[in-house]
């Protein structure tokens, strides 16, 4: 990518975002972005840091939470956030060999025109859409993998395909050995992203209703001693929160975002992301069979 958009160390995510992203990621996020190497997408671990080149942010732009950490309350958050891992990994664990489908809605709000340029000088709209498919063996292991990223009209403008232990890209045209992954871990990369965020900042969780499903709220939030500049907002920041939704009934993820506390105390919600785990289905759509067919000609 040419561009990129910064982001707070709250928000960055190593193998997380569930798409071609770089999250494993991303949207727990099934992310199967560790397998469709390389990956260029608007999930936080391919965004960089400002006023750090790298993450985590230096030691001077963060600060300890505004009030004293509960170290009790922080305890039962991890608690709780491993019981709806367990949950998702135990509720949907599968040994029966197919096609499996996860969907990413994408919908950000900062100042940048999009979420960045791929190498090929494909804009990276600040919403689309993403579908990873999957096709598994017996042991849950991915075999195949298509994950299709694409604008409100359903043009794809950003491909990645895995099979036969290779990977490609459409933005690079690259392939590359491809790293072996169970279905299994892609429905708890968030799970994972949170845990590892809640070692270095506060979080809280609450009970509640989203899109008619009950759901448990996850916050972790971030503070800055002093207000930070991050690329893509025009104004400076002085807290990032990042905010999980989980299913309680299958503890899956259902949404993430990301959200900007302004000078002067408003707040956006940056990037926002929903995801579905639809299962397992019959076959994959004639669009993905194309993209296999393409990758078996490489």
């Amino acid at each position: 990518m040419r561009k990129k958009i910064g982001i707070p160390a709250v928000i960055v995510t190593g193998v997380i975002l569930f798409a071609l992203l770089s999250q494993q990621g991303m949207l727990g996020q099934a992310q199967p972005d560790n397998v469709l190497e390389p990956q260029v997408t608007a999930g936080s671990s391919n965004l960089t840091l400002n006023p750090s080149d790298n993450m985590p942010l230096p030691a001077n732009a963060t600060m300890e939470p505004s009030k004293p950490v509960d170290g009790e309350q922080q305890l039962a958050v991890e608690s709780l956030l491993n019981e709806l891992k367990n949950k998702a990994l135990t509720i949907n664990q599968t040994n029966q060999p197919g096609w499996y489908l996860f969907t990413w809605e994408e919908n950000d709000d900062h100042d940048s025109a999009n979420n960045g340029i791929l190498s090929n000088g494909v804009e990276i709209p600040k919403q689309y859409s993403q579908e990873t498919w999957v096709n598994v063996d017996t042991t849950g292991r991915v075999i195949q993998q298509v994950t299709l990223m694409k604008t409100l009209t359903g043009e794809v403008f950003q491909a990645g395909v895995s099979t036969n232990g290779k990977t490609w890209n459409s933005t690079t045209g690259e392939i590359r050995t491809s790293t072996e992954l169970a279905v299994r871990e892609m429905l708890v990369g968030a799970h994972g992203e949170a845990a590892a965020a809640m070692k270095k900042s506060f979080a809280v969780a609450e009970n509640r209703l989203f899109d008619g499903q009950e759901v448990i709220e996850i916050v972790i939030t971030e503070h800055y001693q002093e207000p930070l500049k991050m690329d893509g907002l025009d104004e400076k920041i002085t807290q990032t929160a990042k905010r999980y939704y989980f299913s309680t009934e299958n503890g899956l993820l259902v949404k993430e975002e990301t959200i900007s506390t302004l000078v002067g105390s408003a707040k956006r919600i940056v990037m926002a992301s929903e995801f579905r785990y639809l299962g397992s289905v019959p076959e994959p759509s004639e669009e993905v069979l194309k993209y296999l067919e393409k990758m078996e000609g490489k």
